[in-house]
């Protein structure tokens, strides 16, 4: 049997639920953005989030840097990001495969100076840890979408196969789906007879 997800109309049914809480929250809630001013897609997926959190009453701030920049000068800007007391979460924009190349180096310094009670992408070694031994609060944005849209769906998975072995995806969407007691098969997109 064939079923088609629907991620928007989920969506819309979470977004009222996130209105009310920011609204209980009671004060200003900061979410920053840290991306790299050459890489065009990540700068349209932080314009997104941007206008998602306006949305739901979360003010939204964008920290730019270059490639080029000295990977300490960033992870300074993370840092006192992170310290700044109205800052409820933190993420860096992972870029485009393109441009993967130009911060592969520099990603495992810039992720850890994310404070882990604020890193709201499992970016810390500390939060995806968390996660592949089923001690999660918070969950990479994909694999929580993903997760959400099955539940909201009603949907009980038993085998899965997950594509893609991703830090950010694959790897933790597959460790989530078998905590929940589906048999996993996690495989690449070079896998012969996918």
């Amino acid at each position: 049997m064939t079923v088609i997800l629907d991620g928007e109309k989920a969506a819309r049914v979470i977004e009222k639920k996130i209105v009310e809480q920011v609204k209980k929250v009671g004060s200003k809630l900061v979410l920053v953005s840290v991306v790299a001013k050459e890489d065009a897609m990540g700068q349209l997926y932080t314009r997104l989030k941007g206008e998602a959190a306006e949305r739901v009453g979360i003010d939204f701030e964008k920290i730019e840097f270059s490639f080029t920049d000295p990977v300490e000068a960033v992870a300074e800007k993370i840092r006192n990001a992170c310290a700044r007391s109205e800052v409820a979460g933190l993420l860096v924009q992972k870029p485009s495969k393109k441009d993967w190349p130009k911060l592969e180096e520099k990603w495992p310094i810039l992720a850890e100076a994310v404070d882990p009670k604020k890193d709201v992408d499992c970016l810390t070694r500390e939060n995806l840890d968390k996660v592949y031994h089923g001690d999660w609060k918070i969950l990479p944005a994909t694999v929580r979408a993903t997760m959400t849209i099955l539940t909201h769906s009603r949907i009980l998975l038993q085998r899965v196969v997950v594509v893609g072995r991703s830090e950010l995806v694959g790897k933790p969407l597959a460790a989530v789906l078998e905590q929940r007691g589906a048999v996993v098969t996690l495989v690449g997109s070079d896998t012969l007879d996918l």
